[in-house]
């Protein structure tokens, strides 16, 4: 049995990927879909391409197993260079606190303008991290950009703990088990939203909280945090045990009011009597805070959402939100990885739900998975198809285009070598009878796929290379490079106005000519990656 799919299946801390590490394979916590940002929100040193970031949570620093470290590339017209790369850890000089043995930090990444300079900043989550004796109690580290990059000694380290920070750490919390970046509360610039999945609430064990911090013109401040779960008051629904509400978090306008709203991913909640059927709430923003009046709670049991819900579903466990529909509006894509289509179970789906006014609409819900008529392939056993989601503009119609992840699906012979579905955006929904395959044995392919690799791990989407369209980066956290078993690889492809093509796609590894790195057995090189 491979590591993703015992992931998925295990208990509720195996499947946050934080018994051992990483988004989407044994050791591999989720990272979420972070929301559509302004056009310099991508971009760290203020050049005009968006750049990528890539966490390798399993990265050893020094003779320190497992601290893990973020690797970036920026952006360029010849595509992604080693030797404009850079490493990032709690090791580097200046870099608040320090690497420690199964930290993970880089489990989670999220970039966005959090000081209003004009320069994207990154986020990293450190769910791991030991906050005095409390261990896994977490963190989030915040690098700001500058005309010269992302500069190491100018972050920040954020942990419950922090002065004006609503709540304290505590053990096994798992602060920074997700990270988002949007304005939020309508300043202008924007604002980090932390998920919290194991979180206590009262002695409601493993509930979820999540964290709104406001940015500023000085950085990201705990001061005004506001602290939202299920027991909030106006939430729309309770917190339970073993909810892990904010395992996943997506920003984005889905009511077309020009302040961003924050969607939880709640995967393992309970609908009715379904026990881990999943769910999602949606929470307005507002001139200054979330609004938890009014919020949305989403599950497949809604009313007019397609299907409906059944034990171990997973509905959120993966978000994205972005216009689908070139109406202004965000729409919200939901993965259920554990999905089961007919009798094929855990072949996984995905949920297109159309923002509006009133926030994300029901009705016209399109049900979406690999037998589905016209989609490429067809429902596989434990294929995971909705594990990870992106949405960006890859085919230059206006219209953002989404790109869903099926890592254990075989290819060529090759088990869980893993592929990503992609579908164009339209006004009546995603046009799934035109839809691409892509693996690593497409012809063009700079790869070949093989057993294991979990190629669809991870997924980004942004203008990298300048040529006006967004272009798809893959995390491969499996990928052998060279003699290293799982150092992992993230294959970026060029969009173009026929959508993502395969020829001209680049590999990139720690190993990549030039990098101030090396790929190094399990180091799990793009389990997380963000470029928007």
């Amino acid at each position: 049995m491979s590591a993703l799919r015992r992931r998925v299946g295990a208990t509720a801390l195996a499947c946050l990927g934080l018994g051992s590490a990483v988004a989407l394979v044994a050791p591999g916590p989720l990272a979420p879909t972070a929301a559509a940002a302004p056009a310099a929100a991508n971009d760290f040193n203020g050049d005009g391409y968006a750049d990528l970031a890539v966490g390798v949570p399993l990265e050893d620093v020094g003779t320190t197993a497992d601290a893990g470290a973020v690797q970036v590339f920026y952006g360029a017209a010849g595509g992604l260079s080693g030797t404009r790369s850079l490493v990032l850890h709690q090791n580097v000089n200046g870099v608040a606190d320090t690497a420690e043995r199964g930290d993970r930090f880089g489990s989670a990444v999220a970039m966005g303008d959090l000081n209003g300079d004009g320069f994207g900043d990154l986020a990293v989550g450190v769910p791991l991290e030991d906050v005095g004796t409390r261990v896994d109690a977490g963190a989030v580290q915040v690098f700001y950009g500058s005309s010269t990059g992302l500069q190491p000694t100018r972050n920040q380290f954020l942990t419950q703990d922090s002065a004006g920070a609503l709540d304290v750490a505590e053990a096994g919390d798992r602060f920074g088990g997700a990270v988002a970046v949007g304005d939020v509360a309508g300043s202008t610039i924007a604002d980090l939203a932390v998920g919290v999945p194991l979180e206590d609430v009262g002695r409601i064990r493993d509930a979820g909280a999540v964290h709104l911090l406001r940015g500023s013109r000085s950085g990201v401040t705990t001061t005004n945090d506001q602290l939202v779960h299920q027991n909030s008051a106006g939430a729309n629904d309770v917190a339970e045990t073993g909810d892990h509400f904010g395992q996943a978090l997506a920003v984005g306008d889905v009511s077309g009011s020009t302040k961003r709203d924050l969607v939880v991913g709640i995967p393992y909640e309970n609908v009715g009597r379904v026990a881990d059927a999943g769910a999602v709430h949606v929470l307005r923003g507002t001139g200054g805070a979330l609004s938890t009046a009014g919020d949305q709670v989403i599950s497949q049991n809604t009313k007019n959402v397609a299907d409906k819900a059944e034990t171990g579903d997973r509905f959120g466990w993966s978000l994205a939100v972005a216009d689908l529909a070139g109406n202004s509006k965000a729409d919200l894509a939901v993965g259920v990885p554990r999905e089961n289509v007919g009798s094929i179970s855990d072949a996984g789906a995905v949920h297109l739900l159309r923002g509006g006014t009133g926030g994300v609409s029901a009705s016209g819900d399109q049900l979406v998975s690999q037998n589905t008529r016209g989609v490429a392939d067809v429902s596989e056993k434990s294929d995971l198809f909705g594990y990870s989601v992106t949405a960006a503009n890859l085919a230059g119609s206006g219209k953002a285009d989404l790109a869903v992840g099926v890592p254990l699906e075989n290819v060529v012979g090759q088990t869980d070598a893993g592929a990503v579905a992609v579908f164009e955006g339209s006004t009546p929904g995603l046009r799934t009878a035109d839809d691409k395959l892509i693996h690593q044995s497409n012809r063009g392919s700079d790869a070949a796929a093989e057993k294991g690799d979990q190629f669809g791990a991870a997924l980004a989407s942004a203008n990298l290379v300048g040529s006006g369209y967004a272009d798809l980066a893959v995390g491969v956290p499996n990928e052998n490079v060279g003699a290293a078993p799982d150092g992992g690889s993230v294959q970026v492809f060029r969009g173009a106005t026929n959508g993502v093509t395969i020829s001209g796609d680049q590999v990139v590894t720690q190993s990549i000519t030039g990098a101030p790195s090396a790929a190094e057995r399990s180091d799990r090189f793009g389990s997380a990656v963000t470029a928007r």
